[in-house]
């Protein structure tokens, strides 16, 4: 999986997961998402971290802890950051779970139901009930 993608699905993730964390969910869901969660906050933190050596070395901090990319060095801190966005973590690193569509289906008033917005925002981890895999997000 590349940092772009992961990138993406942090931003998915971002905009949910207070919501996801405050719900009362079945166990079977809430495992597989915390664990996906976990992955790509740690990818994403490692992200960050490349991403601020990029700073350092082709942009100018200002005063309000902003960084603005030095003109002359434009063109080389967009070859490295396409570079760091294309990277292709090893097998090993990122690793998510799928949840089957079944998992999604509780009729339990001891559950609180996932809105719209939370099931777009995890339809990548989503195995169809026909099998199908999303491979990207």
């Amino acid at each position: 999986m590349k940092y772009e993608e992961i990138y993406l699905i942090n931003e998915r993730l971002t905009a949910v997961t207070d919501s996801l964390m405050q719900k009362k969910l079945p166990m079977k869901l809430i495992l597989p998402l915390t664990d996906n969660i976990r992955q790509i906050s740690d990818a994403m933190s490692d992200w960050r971290e490349r991403y601020a050596t990029l700073l350092k070395r082709y942009a100018k901090e200002g005063e309000d802890g902003s960084y603005d990319v030095l003109p002359e060095f434009q063109g080389e801190y967009n070859d490295e950051v396409k570079a760091l966005m294309d990277y292709e973590l090893s097998g090993s690193a990122i690793n998510l779970a799928r949840i089957p569509a079944s998992l999604l289906d509780y009729d339990d008033s001891r559950f609180d139901p996932l809105t719209a917005k939370e099931l777009l925002s995890i339809q990548f981890m989503i195995d169809g009930e026909t099998g199908t895999d999303r491979e990207s997000p």
